[in-house]
């Protein structure tokens, strides 16, 4: 049975508070239970990797309040750690009706023990009974086998007897029939025979004594096997009388401590300060319902608001949700000091401290000491573990293979994990719990419709979504190409802005249009000014030359449906011009169905302006006038831009020239008269005609701020420039011990100072209780103790010689005959057991001397009437067989007296298990 642990509970003093530190182990990186005191300060709880506020503040961790017990704190740490430090302030504890239903608990698991412990009795006696009763059957059933071997070997003997005076009757009548010769024969023969008689004789009396010995050796271990069976059925009754003394005892030490503190209970508050402090907590605390252990923060509450406070009863840890994660705020975290944990000194400690540096001394064997080695002390604990005697020998003889066997059955059976009664998750109160491991657990939510912080308290589900929208619409921006730039664009503007400067001819740039560009990149590199061409020049070197004139004219001049070279588009929007050259200006024709700005026949030209991928058209509208112009980029057209609209009216015309060419008919340089010789350098940067403005380095901005004021931010430790790393660097507390409490003046140092520190209490007193020269073993001498003598050959045994000693010798009696059958009528003979022949490994040997195939004894089991089926109540009669089964559902069905029932009240027998009032606490 697990002893119950309760924790020294803390008295109200006015004015005192109690610092405590808790040393808690995590389980796979998780610890959840209740503080160990109450009415903790929550702004003092902190959780450190470290004791005494060193190492690592932990902030993952979170404090919980029990709704019935505002006073308690559940705390839950996660950590990467075994060990963390808890540490708090409290005031002292509040003990209430849930300590006092702990103990009462206990005291129950007691009297349970107890009768459980009964009943074992109660089966260990029934099996004592049982085995005494195997006994007195086996002895009986060994009487009666000696018996009749006692028979069979008088029987043997009359026959012996009868045939040998047979014999000698045939000898006498043969001996006087023969010859005088063989009368001294005939005498020896007698003589042989009587002496044969009197070994007869000698033997059955032999065996008479040896059976009758054996009958008392039984009689004589049965009155021993029934003097024990009392023995221990004495033993378990003291036990169970000692028990009950030591419960008894244990529930009146209970009630003393409650009749002796409750006036301590009585004496600390009024009714109305106890609710007024109630109502302040309430007030400012939110509290929850207490869970079992950390674990269970979680589950219970999977969406906490800020302020929940939750106690963890486990542990007595108190936690309240920051926000983010359950932080432990009760003070009851930082656990007593030990050789091993650093931590808080208890008075008792301080006390003893005290005391042991009184005490301090030198060793005057110090020299001896530290010749003390790990071998030494080895060989000291293996000398002291090793002494034993059996006090049970005679139970330990009667260990069978059956019972090892059952034994292991029954210990293979509890430690069997694998869940051998089929118990469910819901039987243990997981039924809601999905069986799937924490990163394989799939979530539904809703993706959110607009962004959104995340809000404490919030359902998990809600703040996937909120997750999901922002993760969507930060894959969106990211792949916004417009609204991120490359590299190479950033290279381009910063280029370009290097080299941004003023044109002193600013006026003259801003009249460029793109017309005037294209109709630039229209002319011909060294175009020459334009020469008014003339028929009659037949200079061929003159600009005025004609070229390939006709030798005679069509009638009215001729017309012509299109110009020469000039190709057909049907669709501009499904067009896709050929690749010529850079510069390339090729004439176009459309139909009325092309898809121009309007709907009549257009004329107009293809402009390549790049080696591979952009072109331009501009389309002249007929009848009404007017131009179109769209490019064409990366395989695709941008929209129409309409330069001009034209109402008919000639009037309507700006910049109208002079006169006209001809509609059909081409010019080369040297026939344009004001073709430029050289063109202005284009100083207009590429960043400038950009659709999107430049990046902009921190140096280049000007009229920047010198500081700025810092934002809403945290530091972490090591950001610190002061941060204390050691408790020098803190204020020592009043009744704290300094170094210079300590005396150094008895300092020194052990070479073997590894082995000296495991020296403990319990192997000094080990020491203690071996004898001196307890290794130096010497082999008794006395009898019954005496080596096997040395000596002897094939063929010799051992015979007695003296009290406790034996010598080789010859065997007298080696020779055995075949045992003699038992008939109708006579009794059988010892002897050997005759051989039995091959094939007859099945058959038994009968007392007529035969070996026979043994008859069917199989046993059948009679029915005992019970239904098959499983029952909590059954019935066995001395036979061990269940002879009536039964399922109660209450109580009383079970025979338990000592519970109280489903239906029972909350008076003065039971203490309330709801809310107490200040009556229920002091017993009015």
């Amino acid at each position: 049975m697990n002893v119950s642990t309760f924790y020294e509970k803390l008295n109200k003093v006015d004015g005192n508070i109690y610092v405590i530190e808790e040393e808690i182990h995590l389980t796979n990186g998780v610890y959840e239970a209740e503080l160990q005191h109450d009415n903790i300060n929550e702004a003092t709880f902190a959780v450190f990797t470290g004791p005494k506020l060193t190492g690592t503040r932990l902030e993952t961790y979170t404090l919980s309040t029990p709704s019935l017990a505002p006073w308690k704190r559940i705390v839950r740490v996660y950590a990467d750690v075994p060990v963390v430090y808890l540490s708090y302030e409290t005031d002292g504890d509040t003990v209430e009706g849930d300590d006092i239903n702990r103990i009462q608990d206990v005291i129950v698991d007691t009297q349970e023990a107890v009768n459980a412990e009964a009943a074992r009795a109660m089966d260990a006696e029934a099996k004592l009974a049982e085995n005494l009763r195997l006994e007195t059957n086996r002895a009986q059933t060994e009487e009666s086998r000696v018996d009749g071997r006692i028979d069979t070997e008088s029987g043997r003997a009359q026959e012996a007897e009868q045939g040998l005076r047979d014999d000698l009757t045939a000898e006498t009548q043969r001996a006087k029939a023969a010859e005088k010769v063989n009368a001294d024969n005939l005498t020896a023969e007698v003589t042989r025979a009587k002496g044969a008689e009197k070994t007869l004789t000698d033997n059955l009396a032999t065996e008479t004594t040896r059976a009758e010995a054996a009958e008392k050796t039984l009689t004589d271990n049965l009155v021993a096997e029934t003097t024990r069976a009392k023995a221990a059925e004495k033993v378990n009754s003291d036990a169970i009388t000692t028990e009950k003394s030591r419960a008894t005892a244990a529930e009146d030490a209970i009630r003393n401590t409650i009749n002796t503190n409750k006036p301590n209970w009585d004496d600390k508050y009024t009714r109305n300060e106890v609710d007024n402090k109630f109502s302040a907590l309430e007030t400012a605390i939110d509290w929850k319902e207490a869970v079992d252990t950390y674990a269970d923060l979680s589950a219970t509450y999977p969406h906490p608001d800020d302020g929940w406070t939750v106690n963890v009863k486990d542990t007595d840890y108190t936690y309240r949700w920051s926000g983010t994660a359950w932080i432990a705020i009760s003070a009851n975290a930082i656990p007593k000091a030990t050789q091993s944990v650093d931590g808080l000194l208890s008075k008792e400690d301080k006390t003893g401290y005290d005391d042991a540096y009184s005490k301090r001394h030198t060793h005057s064997n110090k020299s001896t000491l530290d010749k003390l080695t790990e071998t030494l002390l080895a060989n000291w604990t293996d000398a002291y573990n090793k002494r034993h005697e059996h006090s049970n020998k005679t139970v330990l003889d009667k260990i069978t293979q059956v019972l090892l066997d059952n034994w292991s059955a029954a210990y293979t059976h509890i430690s069997n994990k694998s869940n051998p009664h089929g118990v469910t998750k819901s039987q243990v109160g997981l039924g809601s719990v999905p069986n799937v491991a924490t990163n394989d657990q799939v979530p539904t939510f809703t993706q959110a419709t607009t962004l959104a912080n995340l809000t404490s308290g919030e359902k998990l589900t809600v703040m996937l979504g909120k997750i999901a929208k922002a993760i969507a619409d930060f894959i969106t921006h990211k792949a916004d190409a417009v609204l991120h730039i490359t590299a190479a664009e950033r290279t381009n503007w910063n280029d370009a802005n290097s080299k941004k400067h003023t044109h002193s001819n600013k006026g003259i740039l801003d009249t460029v249009t793109q017309a005037m560009l294209d109709k630039l990149v229209g002319i011909a590199s060294g175009a020459e000014v334009n020469v008014q061409s003339d028929w009659s020049v037949t200079d061929t070197g003159s600009d005025a030359f004609i070229k390939n004139k006709p030798t005679s004219m069509p009638a009215n001049g001729g017309t012509a449906s299109k110009l020469s070279n000039a190709i057909q588009i049907s669709d501009y929007d499904t067009f896709v011009p050929s690749k010529v050259a850079a510069g390339a200006i090729t004439p176009i024709m459309a139909g009325s169905n092309a898809n121009a700005p309007w709907s009549n026949t257009t004329a107009g030209l293809l402009i390549q302006s790049s080696a591979q991928e952009a072109w331009h058209i501009l389309i002249f509208r007929s009848g009404t006038g007017g131009w179109a112009y769209r490019s064409y980029y990366q395989d695709g057209w941008r929209d129409w831009e309409i330069w001009s609209t034209f109402d008919g009216a000639y009037s309507s015309l700006t910049g109208k020239p002079s006169s006209f060419p001809p509609s059909s008919h081409t010019h080369n340089k040297a026939q344009i008269t004001d073709f430029p010789t050289s063109m202005p350098a284009s100083d207009v940067a590429a960043w400038a005609k950009a659709s999107a403005k430049p990046a902009y380095s921190w140096t280049e901005i000007g009229s920047k701020p010198s500081t700025f004021p810092p934002a809403a931010h945290t530091h972490t430790k090591s950001q610190i420039t002061d941060m204390p790393t050691k408790l020098s660097q803190f204020t020592n507390d009043s009744g704290y011990l300094t170094a210079a409490d300590v005396d150094t003046s008895q300092n020194h140092t052990h070479a073997n100072k590894t082995v000296l520190d495991k020296i403990t209490q319990t192997m000094l007193d080990k020491l203690a209780g071996i004898a001196e020269g307890a290794n130096k073993y010497v082999h008794p001498t006395t009898s019954g103790n005496r080596h096997v003598p040395s000596g002897g050959s094939s063929g010799q045994i051992l015979r007695w010689s003296a009290d406790g000693t034996a010598v080789w010798g010859t065997d007298n009696n080696t020779t055995y005959a075949a045992f003699k059958a038992a008939t109708a009528s006579a009794a059988g003979g010892a002897g050997l057991v005759p051989a039995p022949a091959a094939g007859t490994q099945a058959k038994y040997l009968r007392a007529d001397g035969t070996w026979q195939t043994p008859t069917d004894t199989k046993y059948t089991h009679p029915s005992s009437g019970v239904t098959a089926g499983t029952y909590r109540s059954v019935t066995v009669n001395a036979q061990g067989h269940v002879t009536a089964g039964t399922n109660p559902t209450t109580l009383a069905g079970y025979g338990i007296t000592d519970a109280a029932a489903k239906s029972h009240n909350h008076d003065s027998v039971y203490l309330k298990k709801g809310a107490l009032t200040w009556n229920d606490l002091k017993g009015v």
